[in-house]
């Protein structure tokens, strides 16, 4: 099995194989996490090569997180002017009110993984309200699992209204479109529960990547480094609709 240093903490462990599974010994970074710390290494420290925790303070830069993980939020905080923000919790943040974001802006760094799939607005929406957050010359970091298909599914296209009930068979949405059309849907997908963390979408990859593109000056993926635990294989996902092409989700930067 091969090993790895990780970015956050520079503890040597061996790759989980996966995404999420937690693969470092010492801090329990996953993958995705050590590809979010190589992001924001490269963007606010220059692409240095060593572990977050032995970076010198920029607390010159200011930077938010949006529902970060509590496994790099503290230490972001440590070394960078940093804030978490959430949804339901203070600091709150709604990435689909401008108003809310606009509370927030100029920054110089965003990091929003794994949340934009949950999202009431479409990404070409939320994108551009991150962008009115962030200074020119600055960055944003963003995760979402991705598919490499042709083009993003939205599971409740168009929704005006939509709530979360529960039945005899479990969770259901119920949810209407603005001509006042009713719709059920009796087998919703959540991310570690029901409520806010209602799968809204299926992304393409390619999809999120040209609407990054459209809205950033700049929009690229970064790449894979396993020997700094950043790696999953890109490959049918086990709970994937039927037809469904492989699972990308590599973090992408994305600069004004």
């Amino acid at each position: 099995m091969q090993s790895f240093e990780c970015p956050q903490c520079g503890a040597s462990s061996a790759l989980a194989g996966d995404r999420e599974t937690p693969a470092c010994s010492l801090c329990g970074a996953n993958a995705r996490f050590c590809g979010i710390i190589l992001a924001v290494l490269e963007v606010a420290f220059g692409g240095s090569r060593l572990p977050l925790i032995q970076q010198e303070p920029r607390k010159d830069i200011v930077a938010i997180g949006v529902s970060d993980s509590s496994c790099y939020s503290d230490l972001m905080s440590q070394r960078l002017q940093y804030r978490n923000t959430f949804f339901h919790a203070e600091p709150l943040l709604d990435i689909c009110d401008p108003a809310s974001c606009a509370g927030y802006a100029p920054v110089d760094l965003i990091i929003c993984s794994d949340v934009i799939e949950h999202t009431a607005d479409p990404p070409h929406v939320v994108l551009a309200n991150l962008h009115s957050m962030v200074r020119p010359g600055g960055s944003v970091v963003l995760s979402a699992p991705t598919w490499r298909m042709q083009s993003s599914i939205e599971w409740y296209p168009a929704a005006a209204k939509l709530r979360i009930v529960t039945g005899p068979s479990g969770y259901a949405v119920e949810w209407s479109n603005r001509r006042g059309a009713r719709y059920v849907d009796d087998h919703p997908n959540f991310h570690g529960g029901p409520g806010e963390t209602l799968e809204r979408r299926l992304l393409s990859h390619g999809e999120l990547m040209m609407a990054a593109r459209h809205v950033f000056r700049e929009a690229h993926e970064l790449a894979f480094e396993p020997e700094r635990g950043y790696e999953w294989p890109i490959g049918p996902w086990p709970d994937a609709v039927v037809g469904f092409s492989d699972l990308d989700s590599r973090i992408i930067i994305l600069q004004r």
